[in-house]
């Protein structure tokens, strides 16, 4: 976190803060508070860096025209000045959000200096694998989110570039039809929104599909994620190497 600040924002040593005359409101997903991917302790929170946001002048003007999105997939510390509690889907069409909102004074980062953990970068896989994660990254992008949280966290998931991809094409599926695949829509269709998708747990793949495949696929996708959570290296024994032919 050593890039130029945008306007809004200061530095303070390690912490960075509202700038004079602006406040800042994260939108944080109700769904992140109760899987446990944002945590209160007093005035600070935990959460993981994927939310929407905005910001807002003197005169509570609105800065962006769009919600912006906060990229930083890893747990990083806030302290807000209030938070408000939103039982509205005006900002996520699928869920209710809590409303953090930073002034002088607060902390929209506590410190830069994230502390790395390999369980925060599992943490993240399962938000995606688990379809927890909001429709707000461009589906060009997801698999990014992966290798970006890993490598916050200092560490690499073995077979990453092989079977990312598997993951984000079997999850991602049409709005219209969970049976059929978002790439397969979205590269007919020119006037779907590359953020139309809908993120679906793995574990709900098998149910989409035929009785034979679904029973040929479970311990498939099961293993794929587990492949992606194990960071040894080792060389694939028999049984995995038949199991991941045809990937």
């Amino acid at each position: 976190m050593s890039e130029k600040l945008p306007f809004f924002l200061i530095r303070e040593g390690l912490k960075i803060k509202p700038n004079k005359g602006y406040t800042i409101k994260f939108f944080v997903p109700e769904k992140y508070f109760e899987s446990k991917y944002a945590t209160q302790t007093g005035s600070y929170f935990d959460i993981i860096g994927i939310f929407l946001y905005n910001v807002y002048d003197k005169n509570n003007k609105e800065q962006f025209k769009e919600n912006k999105l906060f990229y930083y997939p890893t747990i990083f510390m806030c302290k807000p000045t209030d938070i408000n509690k939103i039982n509205k889907n005006d900002i996520y069409e699928d869920d209710t959000y809590r409303e953090l909102i930073f002034e002088d004074g607060s902390e929209v980062i506590t410190s830069t200096q994230c502390i790395q953990y390999a369980t925060t970068a599992e943490k993240v896989l399962k938000m995606l694998i688990r379809g927890r994660i909001p429709k707000i990254i461009p589906y060009e992008k997801l698999h990014n989110v992966i290798t970006d949280s890993a490598k916050l966290n200092g560490i690499s998931f073995s077979n990453v570039a092989a079977l990312e991809g598997v993951i984000i094409s079997e999850s991602c599926r049409s709005k219209n039809d969970l049976k059929k695949p978002f790439i397969k829509e979205y590269s007919e269709n020119p006037k779907i929104k590359n953020t139309d998708y809908t993120i679906i747990n793995i574990d709900m793949l098998p149910k989409l599909a035929s009785s034979y495949s679904a029973m040929l696929s479970y311990d498939k996708v099961i293993a794929i994620a587990a492949a992606l959570q194990n960071n040894e290296i080792n060389d694939a024994v028999a049984l995995e190497r038949i199991l991941m032919d045809d990937f």
